[in-house]
């Protein structure tokens, strides 16, 4: 290998590593709480190479944001393709598993959705732009097929929309204080496809 090009991966792998760091820091500490001396010492970096890359918290912040939903886009999106010549109900469980799945592995995701969700500020509007809105134009459709189809009840798309975020979610984002209320660690695949089948049985009807 070239030095160019070791140069270029290595670069590369700063670059993962500081993103990485970001959206555990961002996760756990909100934007205001983080500091980019915390990011670069859990990344094991220079907090130059922060300044570097990303020029400010905020441009981090952001790139932290694309990178944890471009994760779940390439996860979750082909599931959904693929799940098109499955009839409804079956169809239905699939994709509810396929995200609860996800969120367990990921749930850094739902605390940054929590974090900046609370607040009406321009980090919210822009992080709702982006990726929720998007999201939740794909959740309507699922969720009026399902209710068309009878697998969920009447009513409004936007508490299920809620429901199932929340639902699939909040186990694993909060997961030290479900290890110690209950003694069930939710990171456990078998704890995990439980929660799964737990929550298609709460919410789709016979």
């Amino acid at each position: 290998m070239s030095r160019t090009r070791k140069s270029d991966t290595r670069s590369k792998e700063t670059r993962a590593q500081i993103l990485k760091a970001a959206v555990e820091v961002f996760a756990n500490h909100g934007f205001d709480g983080a500091s980019t001396r915390q990011i670069s010492r859990l990344a094991g970096v220079n907090q130059g190479l922060v300044t570097y890359y990303f020029s400010s918290k905020e441009n981090l912040w952001k790139e932290a944001m694309r990178s944890v939903f471009g994760q779940m886009n390439a996860k979750l999106l082909p599931i959904i393709q693929e799940s098109h010549g499955l009839d409804t109900r079956a169809r239905y469980k699939h994709l509810i598993q396929a995200f609860v799945r996800h969120a367990a592995h990921h749930p850094e995701q739902m605390r940054l959705m929590v974090r900046e969700g609370t607040a009406d500020m321009e980090r919210m509007t822009w992080l709702v732009d982006e990726f929720i809105k998007p999201i939740y134009q794909i959740y309507i459709p699922f969720i009026l097929e399902g209710q068309s189809a009878g697998i969920l009840p009447p009513g409004a798309p936007v508490h299920y929309f809620y429901i199932f975020v929340g639902g699939a979610s909040l186990i694993f984002s909060s997961a030290p204080e479900c290890r110690y209320l209950t003694g069930v660690d939710p990171t456990h695949e078998a704890v995990i496809q439980a929660h799964a089948e737990a929550f298609c049985a709460l919410v789709m009807r016979d």
